[in-house]
C-alpha cells in the first residue's frame, strides 16, 4: 500500500474491477473531489477513508447514494464491501509486517510448477537463453 503516486490509480482501478464493482462507481471513487468524485488516490486511501465500525453504511451514503444509477443496488454494495474488508486485510497486515519486522511469508513459498515453468519460457525467449542438459555442460 503505497503512496499515492503516478502507477497507484491505474492499481486502485484495477482492485475496483477485480472486485466486479459497477463501473460507474469506479469513475466516481476514483474522480478528483474537485469534479464531484470522492477522491481515492490508492487503496491504502480506501481501507482508510471509513472506519471498521460504520464502513457498510458509509459506503451507502457517501458512495452508492451519489452515483444515481447505484442508490440502491443491493450487489454493487457487496462488492464494495468486499473490496473494503480485502483492503483493510491488506493494509493491516502490511501494516503488521512493517512493525514486526517480519519477512512477508509469501517470499519463502515456491511458485506453483505451472508459474515457474512459464516464467522460465519467458526468460529463455527474452534472453535467447539455451540451457545446456548437465551431462553436455562443460566441466
Amino acid at each position: 500500500m503505497a503512496a499515492a503516486s503516478g502507477a497507484e490509480p491505474s492499481v486502485l482501478k484495477k482492485f475496483f474491477a477485480d472486485s466486479s464493482a459497477p463501473e460507474p462507481v469506479i469513475t466516481f471513487l476514483l474522480q478528483p473531489r474537485s469534479d464531484g468524485g470522492f477522491g481515492l488516490e490508492s487503496v491504502s486511501d480506501f481501507a482508510s477513508v471509513f472506519k471498521e465500525t460504520d464502513y457498510e453504511d458509509k459506503l451507502q451514503s457517501e458512495v452508492l447514494d451519489k452515483v444515481e444509477a447505484h442508490k440502491t443496488d443491493l450487489i454493487a454494495l457487496a462488492r464494495l464491501r468486499a473490496a473494503w474488508q480485502l483492503a483493510r486485510s491488506e493494509l493491516t497486515k502490511a501494516c503488521k509486517k512493517r512493525v514486526d519486522g517480519a519477512p512477508d511469508p509469501d517470499w519463502d513459498t515456491p511458485l506453483p510448477q505451472d508459474d515457474e515453468l512459464r516464467r522460465s519460457e519467458e526468460f529463455n525467449e527474452a534472453y535467447d537463453y539455451y540451457a545446456c542438459e548437465v551431462e553436455a555442460a562443460p566441466a
